[in-house]
């Protein structure tokens, strides 16, 4: 699988980077490595390039998030209608290589089931939160 597309936002070169991904293919799958920071501002080129993977018929999205040092409620969104609109396509979203960070963020919002390899995390231990853990992939 050839690595064929760099992408990022934002999309002017003077400006420093906020979120970058590079997208991989083969027939039907593809694999996307997404870091930097998922939020409000830069989530249109997740949805963006998840558009592009969809027009082309590439419907199984691997995505590799090992190098996304931040997501804030913003990108948990972006994720997740990824995964809708991929879903929807016929197709699926797997997210893998969450840092400790993302994938609490991720399961505090309810989003832990995008993750296919979860670390287990997810269950609490230091900076899980005031509530000392999470119960269910949701906050308590």
């Amino acid at each position: 699988m050839a690595l064929n597309t760099l992408a990022r936002f934002p999309a002017d070169p003077a400006e420093p980077v906020v979120l970058w991904c590079r997208v991989g293919m083969d027939t039907t799958d593809s694999v996307i490595f997404l870091g930097g920071e998922l939020d409000a501002d830069s989530a249109a080129l997740l949805q963006a390039v998840i558009g592009a993977q969809i027009e082309t018929g590439h419907l199984q999205v691997h995505l590799q998030i090992s190098e996304l040092r931040f997501c804030d409620v913003r990108g948990v969104a972006a994720l997740v209608q990824a995964q809708r609109r991929l879903r929807a396509a016929g197709g699926d979203l797997h997210v893998r290589g969450a840092g400790a960070f993302v994938e609490r963020v991720l399961g505090w919002c309810g989003a832990g089931e995008l993750l296919a390899e979860p670390s287990g995390d997810l269950a609490g231990g230091p900076g899980a939160g005031p509530a000392g853990g999470l119960a269910g992939g949701a906050r308590r």
